[in-house]
């Protein structure tokens, strides 16, 4: 069964997203191509509340200042996501921002990034969301895109991902990979990646 079918025979009435500046949809050529909306839209227009901020990161790790980078995931995702009881389902992407970030290498690491996506995840699950769960991976980005990081150093990040999904399928929760390549216009490579056709 597909996501989108899964939280269709949920009875799912809403959606809450958590995430950086591309579940913001702040690159998208048009809003409505930004994979939010495209995604409620294969599940009959369900309604969103994104909860996106762009230029964050998920991890509560110090940057180069000795500071948690503001509006972390780790330390905003009770209040967007456990503010209230809820059968909402939860979409979050976060990994862009964590791994392009080389200032601090000894605290903003992948080691550290899923340390704190874990505990997000766990907390998530044990107040009842892991059915309508799902997290999306790192997205793949061009070389350009990591101003001066290079390539390799990102895998490690994608495969914490994967690990995080991996490690806790066992704990009920619907935990998929939703593969992100393209971030514009490409809404069938979208569909098809997070499951929706």
């Amino acid at each position: 069964m597909q996501f989108g079918d899964h939280l269709k025979s949920l009875g799912i009435s809403n959606i809450r997203m958590l995430g950086d500046s591309i579940t913001a949809g702040l690159k998208a050529s048009q809003p409505h191509l930004a994979w939010p909306p495209l995604f409620a839209a294969e599940v009959d227009g369900l309604p969103i509340q994104n909860h996106a901020v762009p230029g964050t990161v998920l991890q509560g790790s110090r940057l180069a200042d000795g500071k948690p980078r503001p509006d972390n995931g780790l330390g905003r995702f009770k209040r967007a996501l456990l503010n209230e009881p809820h059968r909402d389902a939860i979409l979050i992407l976060y990994g862009y921002n964590d791994a392009r970030y080389t200032a601090a290498p000894e605290t903003m690491n992948v080691r550290n990034f899923t340390r704190d996506y874990g505990r997000m995840l766990e907390r998530l699950i044990e107040a009842g969301h892991g059915e309508r769960l799902a997290i999306g991976s790192p997205p793949y980005i061009p070389d350009a895109g990591f101003f001066g990081r290079q390539r390799r150093l990102h895998r490690p990040d994608a495969n914490g991902f994967r690990r995080l999904c991996r490690d806790r399928r066992h704990a009920g929760a619907t935990l998929l990979t939703l593969l992100c390549t393209c971030l514009q216009e490409h809404e069938s490579s979208w569909r098809r990646r997070l499951g929706l056709s």
